[in-house]
């Protein structure tokens, strides 16, 4: 049996570990109130003409399940960093 490595979690029997903040990531539901603070944190991060936070910057101000969902692919597809830094700024 793997051993548990803090701050991650085995996927797929325990046989690949992922960073749990990716877990915690994919299973959060984006809505909007928390999809704007995450623009105007990224928007620090990464500046506020990066794709990823006029994409969140539309979702949050329409709220379509299309908006959301296309947000939220940018977001992940950021550097580690990138993500790590944005969230960490929404947890202080």
């Amino acid at each position: 049996m793997a051993a548990c490595v803090p701050g991650r979690r085995p996927i797929d029997g325990g046989a690949a570990w992922r960073p749990l903040e990716d877990i915690l990531v994919e299973e959060a539901k984006f809505d909007r109130d928390a999809i704007g603070r995450l623009a105007k944190a990224l928007a620090f991060v990464c500046g506020p003409e990066h794709s990823t936070t006029i994409a969140l910057k539309a979702a949050a101000e329409s709220g379509t399940e299309r908006d959301i969902k296309k947000a939220r692919a940018l977001f992940l597809k950021l550097k580690p960093g990138d993500r790590r830094a944005a969230l960490t700024m929404l947890s202080d």
